[in-house]
C-alpha cells in the first residue's frame, strides 16, 4: 500500500486536482486528501510540484501472482480451461441459445450450444459482439487500439516511495505519462498514448520515444537524466474512443434489450479493468443472477 499522489505544478492543473478529488469522494473514495507543497515535499522530496492530491490506499500487486491465484481457486471449484482457443462467432439459433464456434489449437473446430455468455475477450471483444449480429458501430461497441509504451530508470530504487501521476490528459486518452514503482522497487515511467489506426498488435518499444518520456517528466522528476531511460515494455489499450473523441466509460452489459438474453458483453476494458477486475466480476454476477 504504497500510496499514490496525483501532482499539480502551476495554480490551473492545482483546481482540475480539487475536481478530481471531489469526484473521487462522491464515489466512495475517503482517504484522499489535497496537500500542499511543503506537505509534499515532506513525503516526496525528490519530486518538483506546487501542489497534490495524496490517495493513501493506492497499492501495487504482482498482477501475474494475482492471475495465477483466480486460476487455482477456478479449477478447484470445477471450471475448465482451453487456452489458445480462437472464437470464430457467437451466434443465436434459439430464444435464449446460442452456438459458439471455436478453433482449437490444433486447427480443429469444435462447436457447443450455451444459454449464458460472458464475452470478455480484450481486444477481440468487439469482433465477437459483432458476430452475434450486433451493430457496434450503433451500440458504440467498436475498438480503438492506443498502445502504451514505458521506459524504466536507471536509478536507485526508492528513488520515489508511491505512484506519482500528472493530472490526466484531455478527454482522458490517457492518464499522462507517470512514475509507477513496481514490488522490488524499480521506477518505470508511462504509459504514453499512441493511436493504432491499424489495430497492428505491436508491443516494441521504440527508442525514439525516450526523448518525449523525458521531457514529460523532467519538470516534475528533475533527478531523472535522459541516458537513465531504457526501453522496458508495451501494453495495447482497447479503448471506445479516437482521437478526437469525448472519454467513454467501460461497457458491461446484458443484451436482452438487443434480442439476445444470455449475452453479457465486456467492451473497452482497459487498463483500470484490472485494478477493478473483482469488482466488475460481482457485477457480472449480479447481473446473471438477475435473468435467473
Amino acid at each position: 500500500m504504497c500510496g499514490k499522489l496525483i501532482i499539480a505544478t502551476n495554480p490551473k492543473e492545482e483546481e482540475i486536482l480539487e475536481n478530481i478529488r471531489e469526484k473521487a469522494k462522491l464515489n466512495g473514495v475517503n482517504n484522499i486528501n489535497f496537500i500542499t507543497q511543503k506537505q509534499l515535499t515532506q513525503l516526496e522530496p525528490n519530486i518538483k510540484a506546487t501542489a497534490a492530491i495524496h490517495s493513501g490506499s493506492t497499492g501495487i500487486i504482482d498482477s501475474h501472482k494475482l492471475m495465477h491465484s483466480f486460476f487455482s481457486q477456478a479449477k478447484k471449484n470445477g471450471t475448465k480451461f482451453i487456452f489458445n482457443t480462437e472464437i470464430q462467432y457467437v451466434k443465436k439459433i434459439d430464444d435464449g441459445k446460442y452456438k459458439v464456434k471455436v478453433i482449437y489449437p490444433d486447427g480443429k473446430p469444435f462447436s457447443f450450444i450455451t444459454r449464458l455468455f460472458i464475452n470478455c475477450s480484450g481486444h477481440n471483444a468487439d469482433t465477437i459482439a459483432e458476430s452475434m449480429g450486433i451493430d457496434i458501430d450503433k451500440a458504440g461497441y467498436r475498438q480503438h487500439f492506443w498502445k502504451g509504451e514505458y521506459f524504466s530508470v536507471n536509478t536507485p530504487p526508492f528513488t520515489v516511495n508511491r505512484l506519482i501521476y500528472p493530472v490526466p490528459l484531455p478527454n482522458n486518452t490517457g492518464l499522462g505519462i507517470h512514475a509507477t514503482i513496481d514490488i522490488y522497487g524499480r521506477l518505470k515511467i508511462g504509459p504514453n498514448a499512441i493511436y493504432l489506426a491499424d489495430k497492428k498488435t505491436d508491443y516494441s518499444v521504440s527508442p525514439l520515444s525516450q526523448d518525449i518520456f523525458f521531457h514529460s517528466v523532467k519538470e516534475f522528476l528533475p533527478f531523472i537524466k535522459k541516458k537513465d531511460l531504457t526501453p522496458d515494455m508495451a501494453g495495447i489499450r482497447p479503448k471506445l474512443q479516437k482521437p478526437g473523441d469525448p472519454f467513454y466509460d467501460f461497457i458491461i452489459h446484458e443484451e436482452s434489450d438487443k434480442g439476445l438474453p444470455g449475452i453479457i458483453n465486456l467492451i473497452g476494458i482497459e487498463s483500470p479493468g484490472l485494478t477493478s477486475c473483482i469488482a466488475i466480476s460481482n457485477y457480472v454476477e449480479n447481473l446473471i443472477n438477475q435473468k435467473k
